[in-house]
């Protein structure tokens, strides 16, 4: 369900091209729920999965910028988004096994934690491989990485702290997904 749910936010409207640098993608918020909700292979699967949707989208987007071209690379696409579906997996382990009853904030938190090294893997990725491409196209990488943060990394990190414990909760009370949930721990 979840992986279905990350391939047609992704192939449909994942990415919202805006006025950003990189389109603001919402298909972390989908790995995040996965992640509070089942389990860390789980949610590294979900993580995955958010990778390869983000590499296929930039082979095949008609609206690819410049710096779009780099998720063409998939250690820039792909590996980030496993280590995102992984370590939302943990943080949100280690609350689920540490708090009795998670709350609204706790959720909140984890969800904003883990988007914020979510930025941090693209980044470092993108640091590594094509630092010297962005720095012929942008001139002064440092800038570009400021946009990076300042713009798509507080906006996804923003919406995942308020959507996902709202969707969490709300998926919590539903039976089906106690059971699901039963079933993955």
């Amino acid at each position: 369900m979840f992986i279905a749910l990350i391939a047609t936010l992704g192939i449909v409207f994942g990415f919202v091209p805006l006025f950003f640098v990189f389109p603001i993608t919402i298909l972390h918020i989908p790995v995040l729920v996965g992640a509070a909700i089942l389990n860390i292979k789980s949610a590294t699967i979900f993580g995955f999965t958010f990778g390869i949707i983000s590499f296929m989208v930039s082979l095949t987007s008609p609206l690819v910028g410049p710096a779009d071209l780099i998720f063409n690379n998939p250690m820039i696409s792909v590996l980030p988004r496993i280590l995102f579906g992984l370590s939302a997996g943990i943080l949100f382990s280690l609350m689920n096994q540490t708090q009795k009853k998670v709350t609204y904030l706790g959720y909140g938190l984890m969800a904003l934690l883990a988007t914020i090294l979510h930025t941090i893997y693209v980044l470092t990725m993108i640091w590594i491989f094509e630092s010297a491409n962005l720095i012929a196209i942008f001139n002064n990488l440092f800038q570009f990485i400021w946009v990076i943060i300042s713009a798509n990394g507080i906006i996804e990190a923003a919406l995942a702290a308020v959507l996902v414990p709202v969707l969490v909760l709300a998926l919590k009370q539903v039976p089906i997904i106690r059971q699901l949930q039963k079933n993955f721990q």
